[in-house]
């Protein structure tokens, strides 16, 4: 069983697994060919605006409500 929440909610050191990425289409194809994108491991570094991320081994800083934007799934193992 997992849980889908918006990435906004990862504590820093929390990872998981990016499920989809919602929003303006702009937007989210910017996202997706910066390399977030479905099925990769997020990992948050640091929470809040700016919020720091790494996935695939690339630090990405989001700004303002991209973080509310990506929603993550959490495996409840």
């Amino acid at each position: 069983m997992s849980q889908i929440l918006p990435l906004n909610l990862l504590r820093p050191g929390c990872k998981a697994a990016i499920d989809l990425i919602s929003g303006d289409p702009d937007e989210v194809q910017r996202m997706e060919e910066l390399g977030l994108q479905a099925g990769s491991e997020i990992e948050v570094l640091q929470q809040g605006c700016p919020c720091i991320v790494r996935c695939r081994g690339v630090k990405y800083c989001l700004r303002g409500n991209d973080c509310n934007c990506v929603w993550v799934r959490l495996n409840e193992n």
